[in-house]
């Protein structure tokens, strides 16, 4: 028995003792279908029915109003504290300065 000989043996022994990959090929098959009609449905849902249903959750001209008065008071509010507090930050010399 030569070196290549035990190669090849030893080489066979392995391809042997591997399990087929046809079962994880499988698994991942079905993975992916039950996924693609998870999506699918999803997808159903949130377009196509959802685009139907929303005008229903859509409020009406004074709620909308009220909303766009609190934004932006909501908005104007943060602005003035980011501004407010980064004033802290700023470092500032507190020695006394001699009139020249």
């Amino acid at each position: 028995m030569g070196f290549w000989d035990a190669v090849y043996y030893t080489g066979h022994l392995v391809k042997g003792m591997t399990p087929s990959l046809s079962t994880v090929k499988h698994a991942g098959s079905a993975a992916y279908s039950y996924t693609y009609a998870a999506v699918t449905k999803i997808d159903q849902v949130v377009r196509v029915d959802g685009i139907q249903k929303l005008p229903q959750y859509w409020p009406d001209d004074e709620k909308r109003a009220q909303i766009a008065l609190f934004t932006t008071t909501l908005a104007k509010n943060a602005g003035k504290y980011a501004v407010y507090e980064g004033f802290k930050h700023i470092p500032v010399d507190t020695r006394q300065r001699g009139n020249y």
